[in-house]
């Protein structure tokens, strides 16, 4: 089972990003006020990481224009609402209810990449793109060379482009692929 410290490492290695940012995101989630990361003590005492502990560092880690936006970035971007167009092929996404969550989908691929569901050897292609700062994010696979995405949302549709003077233009974009997943679930592999 993978301590909090493990998942950081991983994480920071596998997104070339540097330990102390993550471990940054990691202490601003598990010190929210309500925490987004599984606590408890140190050393043999010391919490173990589930997929959505997971999932919500990714989010903070990949989406966060600062590390002091850790709690927010995660609380914007794991409520996003989707809607599943066509069955993935992976069972543990397939299986969510049809207006399921950002962090439930994410959560589900990090789950099937520690259970072995899915694997290199199936040609497994996911990409997770992250949008801001407006949040929006979309998950796209592949899986044998067949594939679609989902969209996630705000509930609130964007302001219509007249109205664009009063919220910017910008937007930018964060992707992560399957290696991030499989390397992830791999590392909390053990707990399922």
């Amino acid at each position: 089972m993978a301590t909090p410290r493990q998942l950081v490492e991983i994480v920071a290695e596998i997104v070339g990003v540097s330990v102390a940012t993550v471990i940054v995101h990691d202490r601003n989630l598990s010190t929210a006020p309500v925490p987004l990361r599984t606590v408890a003590g140190r050393g043999r005492a010391a919490a173990k990481v589930t997929a959505i502990d997971a999932a919500n560092l990714l989010i903070a880690v990949a989406a966060s224009e600062s590390v002091k936006d850790s709690v927010k970035t995660v609380l914007n971007y794991r409520d996003l609402r989707g809607e599943k167009t066509i069955a993935s092929g992976v069972r543990r996404y397939d299986e969510l209810p049809a207006n399921h969550t950002f962090g439930q989908a994410l959560a589900a691929f990090i789950e099937a990449a520690a259970a072995k569901e899915i694997t290199l050897s199936r040609k497994f292609n996911l990409k997770l793109m992250f949008y801001g700062p407006r949040p929006k994010a979309e998950i796209e696979w592949k899986i044998n060379g067949h594939g679609s995405s989902t969209m996630y949302e705000p509930k609130s549709k964007w302001p219509a482009r007249d109205k664009l003077a009063n919220v910017g233009d910008l937007e930018r974009m964060t992707t992560i692929t399957e290696n991030t997943i499989f390397c992830v679930g791999e590392k909390i592999g053990a707990m399922l």
